[in-house]
């Protein structure tokens, strides 16, 4: 069922040009590619492009917050490559769109 405040936001949302099936994408987008494998990926896009058609979404500016990311890596010696950058910018988007997550890592620290 959908509420009211739900068509209101989505009601300014087109008014300013972002519209409905743009957004629900980009969070469907958010929250699901970074928990699919790298095999996995081109079949979700496959299908994400059926459900789709023709909806682009516009690319995000993360210069600044990749900048920074080189400094913290720099700070902490650690190789700031693009897999590594690719991983962050995924935890902050699934970050924006859950309130909780969690990360299992592993270390090889003794």
């Amino acid at each position: 069922m959908v509420n009211s405040s739900t068509v209101n936001y989505l009601f300014i949302m087109h008014k300013n040009g972002h519209y409905a099936d743009v957004q629900m994408l980009r969070s469907i987008m958010d929250v699901n590619v970074p928990k699919f494998l790298s095999h996995d990926i081109p079949l979700f896009l496959g299908i994400i492009s059926d459900l789709f058609p023709g909806v682009t979404l516009p690319t995000a500016d993360y210069s600044l917050f990749l900048d920074a990311v080189a400094d913290v890596c720099t700070q902490t010696n650690l190789q700031n490559v693009d897999f590594f950058n690719e991983k962050v910018i995924q935890m902050y988007e699934m970050m924006i769109v859950r309130h909780g997550y969690v990360s299992a890592v592993y270390t090889n620290f003794s």
